[in-house]
């Protein structure tokens, strides 16, 4: 079905969720520990600092706090929603995955 006439029981993105920790790193002193020079990351990736959790924080309090961002977007409620999905490149733990 066309995109823009789905109906209410097709699976859909109805909006998403975001949080990024305040504490930034610029990437210099990174591409310096990798002795890459100051600037590589910035032109390569096109990122000039990092958001960095806080200590004692962990991935999964991240993702509710993103999850309260999506609940503060919206109209819905928890209880409504039918699946959230997480996308990281380092879980909590290795086993079990985030889920």
């Amino acid at each position: 079905m066309h995109a823009d006439r789905t109906t209410a029981d097709e699976p859909r993105i109805h909006a998403i969720g975001v949080y990024l920790p305040e504490k930034r790193e610029s990437n210099v002193a990174m591409a310096e520990r990798f002795e890459f020079a100051g600037d590589f990351l910035e032109k390569k990736l096109g990122v000039r600092a990092r958001s960095v959790k806080d200590v004692g924080q962990s991935r999964t309090d991240l993702c509710v706090l993103a999850f309260e961002d999506l609940l503060a977007r919206t109209q819905l409620n928890a209880e409504d929603i039918q699946l959230a999905l997480v996308v990281t490149q380092h879980p909590d733990v290795a086993v079990p995955h985030v889920a």
